[in-house]
């Protein structure tokens, strides 16, 4: 539970594990803060998850991130 509304850009950890179930992403991830969500409650969210592994197949709405582009924790 987040004590404070984090601004666009900043990272976060997410416990994907507290509210997913298999064959979902079940686990933590780092995620980058896009905007709040403009169709929903004031404080939601819209994240994007970070991972280091390339996707298989890379899909259109996949973004790689270049080294340097971002600090990565």
């Amino acid at each position: 539970m987040l004590t404070f509304f984090p601004k666009a850009g900043t990272i976060l950890t997410c416990d994907y594990d507290a509210f997913s179930q298999p064959p979902l992403m079940v686990k933590r991830r780092y995620v980058v803060v896009l905007q709040r969500h403009p169709r929903a409650r004031p404080s939601t969210l819209l994240v994007m998850p970070l991972s280091t592994t390339r996707p298989l197949p890379v899909e259109p709405w996949h973004y790689e991130l270049k080294a340097g582009d971002y600090p990565f924790p």
